[in-house]
């Protein structure tokens, strides 16, 4: 019994050591700033978008890269402007 769990350890340990960190970024885009978790260019998770007077303008959320689920859109009071949903980056 003890060699299942000494294997069942081993194989624990090896996955969590393959996993990389989120590397949450900021980016200055033309007159954007685009904060989240970055890297090589491919957008993960949630990312924010701010004007350059840090008013969030638009919060998305992606996935390898394509957008996933509800965007939003902000109006500068900070009120939802508009939502939109997106499926593997195609707008649903």
């Amino acid at each position: 019994m003890r060699p299942v769990y000494f294997i069942l350890t081993i194989f624990l340990l090896c996955g969590c050591h393959n996993h990389q960190p989120a590397q949450l970024v900021t980016i200055r885009q033309d007159s954007m700033i685009i904060k989240g978790n970055i890297h090589d260019g491919i957008y993960n998770d949630t990312i924010n978008y701010y004007d350059l007077e840090n008013h969030l303008i638009r919060k998305s959320y992606f996935k390898d890269g394509k957008e996933q689920g509800t965007a939003m859109l902000y109006f500068l009071n900070g009120g939802i402007m508009a939502k939109t949903n997106y499926e593997s980056g195609l707008k649903n």
